[in-house]
């Protein structure tokens, strides 16, 4: 299957309103609840498509957490992971705007 980019960057604003924040790494590979370790799309077609989300406005990428992890005494990595608030892989969310633009593409999917 051949998407065009426009086609990639409305799947991925979907994905990320219904999904929530996701890595790059993990778009190309779950996009719209796909399944399977092996990526849909070429990893290299959704980082060009967020780029140009992020260009648009529509996405915003974060390389903190948005919010803190579990602590655990059992688990002190978590404790320490948690504490420090970085994320390996940065994430995808959308802003308000991008929000308006995927609550447009649902109402015209589902009119």
């Amino acid at each position: 299957m051949i998407f065009s980019p426009m086609d990639l960057e409305e799947m991925i604003i979907m994905h990320l309103e219904r999904y929530g924040p996701d890595c790059r790494w993990m778009l190309a590979r779950r996009l719209l609840g796909a399944s399977g370790y092996r990526p849909s799309f070429d990893e290299s077609e959704v980082d060009e498509a967020c780029e140009d989300l992020v260009r648009k406005g529509l996405v915003e990428i974060r390389s903190i957490a948005l919010k803190r992890g579990p602590t655990s005494s059992v688990k002190p990595w978590l404790k320490n992971r948690a504490r420090e608030g970085h994320l390996r892989r940065p994430r995808c969310l959308l802003t308000e705007e991008g929000r308006r633009v995927a609550a447009q593409l649902r109402h015209e999917a589902h009119p």
